[in-house]
């Protein structure tokens, strides 16, 4: 884990849940060994520059992302295909419509 990320002082096992256990870009490959998955493989591939504006392909694999999680893939959907989300958490409607403003895929 020191390996993937150097500067992280872990306290406590949940750091490990999540940012392992929990995370698609990482695979386990041994006791204690961690690995990028097919999808950190492919993120590491994308063109692009740290700072730059997203490039198509950094936009496309976001997305995808977003499209992992059943509750965003339903507020991704409804809000590209009609402006406006019924999900209840008002809160995550609200960072997901952020996101893809950002991302210049909602305007």
């Amino acid at each position: 884990m020191r390996e993937k990320y150097p500067k992280l002082r872990v306290r406590g096992a949940w750091i490990k849940i999540v940012l392992l256990t929990w995370n698609p870009l990482v695979v386990r490959v041994g006791n204690d060994t961690w690995d990028l998955s097919d999808l950190g493989k492919a993120l590491v591939k994308l063109p692009g520059e740290l700072g730059a504006p997203l490039t198509t392909e950094e936009k496309i694999f976001m997305l995808g992302m977003m499209m992992l999680d059943e509750k965003q893939r339903k507020i991704v959907s409804e809000l590209i295909l009609t402006g406006k989300s019924t999900h209840s958490d008002k809160w995550l409607v609200s960072q997901t419509r952020r996101v893809l403003i950002r991302m210049n895929l909602l305007s």
